[in-house]
């Protein structure tokens, strides 16, 4: 994203920067990564209600992940721009510490990503048999457990709300693990 092919060879590729870092705003990429990481549950929960593995759905959601990576890089690259030149982070309308932030939270979001995709994988090829029912049930049990953890986590990050972030950490962690070993 951002980049323009000058010249290229056999040996060599020049890229010049086309990014207008005044025409971006960080927090609109957050939330475009923020909403591609939840349609990404919203299409692994399609794919663990399915009795028959859905070679489609896997692949969109791995295009899916495609595009929240595309959207990291773009975060990683604006926020290493704000960190050389502090003009550029105050074009940015960040601070230091809030590019390093914001840097963190884009590569939590991108391996997010990951992880919905490689879940989404090993649903398509280890599906439970039907005569199954209570881990299938226990499976989704748990995909929504964890959707709604990441979606009180964007919550408290949106409203800025440090004490909902904490509760949200400290009561689900050991449930969440809890209902894992169930499953396992």
């Amino acid at each position: 994203v951002g980049l323009e092919i000058v010249d290229q060879n056999d040996n060599k590729i020049i890229a010049k920067d086309t990014l207008g870092i005044s025409m971006i705003s960080i927090n609109e990429i957050i939330r475009r990564m923020d909403n591609t990481v939840r349609s990404m549950f919203e299409d692994l929960a399609s794919i663990s209600e399915q009795e028959k593995p859905n070679n489609k759905l896997v692949l969109e959601i791995i295009d899916t992940d495609k595009e929240v990576n595309k959207l990291y890089f773009l975060i990683w690259k604006l926020v290493r721009k704000g960190m050389i030149n502090e003009n550029k982070a105050k074009i940015l309308g960040v601070d230091f510490l809030g590019l390093s932030s914001i840097q963190w939270l884009a590569m939590n979001l991108e391996s997010i990503g990951d992880e919905i995709k490689r879940i989404a994988r090993f649903l398509n090829e280890e599906k439970p048999s039907r005569n199954d029912k209570g881990k299938i049930k226990a499976l989704k049990n748990l995909l929504l457990l964890i959707k709604k953890n990441y979606e009180d986590a964007m919550t408290a990050y949106y409203k800025n709300d440090k004490d909902l972030a904490l509760e949200i950490a400290s009561k689900n962690d050991k449930f969440t693990i809890e209902e894992c070993n169930k499953l396992f």
